[in-house]
């Protein structure tokens, strides 16, 4: 979703969750931040991290814009940092 900001951003959700893991905390940061395309990864929560890493280079690379600010929850962290 692109918001108007000037940074890109993508959110990782971590071991054994989905991208639902994510909307609370999403809300909360648009009201202090405005973000340019904004994705919230969906890479199986339970497969192994290489292979979320590169789905979720995939979905960067299929989302608008270019460098993308990683956020990972907890496994999701490590799984950001692969597609890094």
């Amino acid at each position: 979703m692109q918001l108007g900001g000037p940074q890109n951003v993508a959110f990782q959700h971590g071991f054994s969750s989905d991208a639902f893991a994510w909307p609370r905390m999403v809300n909360w940061l648009n009201q202090d931040f405005r973000f340019g395309t904004e994705l919230i990864a969906t890479t199986g929560g339970t497969s192994g991290l290489a292979s979320q890493g590169v789905t979720l280079m995939g979905q960067i690379s299929s989302a608008q814009g270019s460098g993308y600010v990683l956020i990972g929850h907890s496994a999701g962290s490590l799984v950001a940092r692969y597609a890094a």
